[in-house]
């Protein structure tokens, strides 16, 4: 990994230091140091400025810490419908319920409002629910849903859909298989008309059309999406670990960020 190895003897990052301040229950030592390492890490590889909103709720000390922005300091998520937060999973989906990151792109975007934008996230369970994993979605049809992503077949393999985009015209799919369909999970919009999908660093789908539009409404995390009179559509059998929004990361720096992610999962205590 291109970050370098550091403690808290050699000093505290001043944004771990902010991040750390913002806990109800102050954390132990060696979940302090691994909240230092992981903001080191992210700014020795360069991947710190590429973001611009991380949440990473597996490991988290509590519910109240797993709902903080490491990178916003004013910022917090906001549980809904009885979502729980799972130290070993992360956010659990329970059918009724979605986790808002109260993420406005004109607001709160920087490197998400360019053409190269990107969000991912470390999925830690995925079931057969068939809905959407994460995604932006605005009354019905489909007015702004820039990603979702669902398993339409699971028995064995699973078969992946990530959609840009539905509307009033057709939206763009990007159609792909897992064998497994837990790690971490990419979607970069890299101009206006072309989109990837990426699992573990590896490049699983592609799309090039039109439909490829700028995220402009909040994110939304276990939330499927709206099926005609049925309504929203939640997701009931998967989790996520983290969560990202900023600019589109490509392949070494996605296998980085999930390092990195990974060590504090490794490291951090469990409250």
């Amino acid at each position: 990994m291109g970050a370098a190895a550091g403690s808290m003897r050699g000093g505290i990052d001043p944004d771990a230091a902010a991040f750390i301040a913002r806990f109800t229950v102050d954390p132990d030592y060696i979940r302090k140091n691994a909240i230092n390492q992981l903001f080191l890490s992210l700014k020795n590889s360069g991947i710190y400025n590429k973001l611009d909103s991380l949440y990473i709720a597996k490991k988290s000390q509590d519910t109240q810490s797993a709902l903080l922005d490491w990178k916003r300091p004013t910022k917090s998520a906001t549980l809904n419908g009885g979502i729980t937060v799972d130290s070993s999973l992360g956010f659990n989906g329970n059918g009724v319920g979605y986790v808002d990151i109260n993420f406005t792109p004109s607001v709160d975007g920087v490197k998400f409002t360019t053409n190269k934008a990107g969000l991912g996230c470390i999925v830690t369970k995925y079931g057969s629910s068939g809905n959407a994993l994460f995604g932006s979605f605005e009354e019905l049809p489909q007015d702004n849903r820039i990603a979702c992503f669902t398993d339409f077949y699971h028995n064995g393999v699973s078969y992946q859909i990530i959609a840009i985009n539905g509307g009033t015209t057709p939206e763009t799919t990007m159609t792909f298989t897992l064998a497994d369909p837990t790690g971490f999970l990419q979607l970069n919009r890299e101009t206006f008309n072309s989109a990837y999908t990426f699992m573990n660093g590896v490049q699983v789908a592609a799309s090039s059309d039109a439909l490829v539009r700028k995220l402009s409404s909040n994110p939304i995390l276990l939330l499927g999406e709206y099926r005609g009179s049925l309504g929203p559509q939640y997701m009931s059998d998967c989790s996520i670990g983290a969560f990202y929004l900023g600019d589109s990361l490509l392949t070494e720096d996605q296998h980085t960020l999930q390092e990195i992610l990974e060590t504090y999962f490794d490291t951090a205590s469990t409250g």
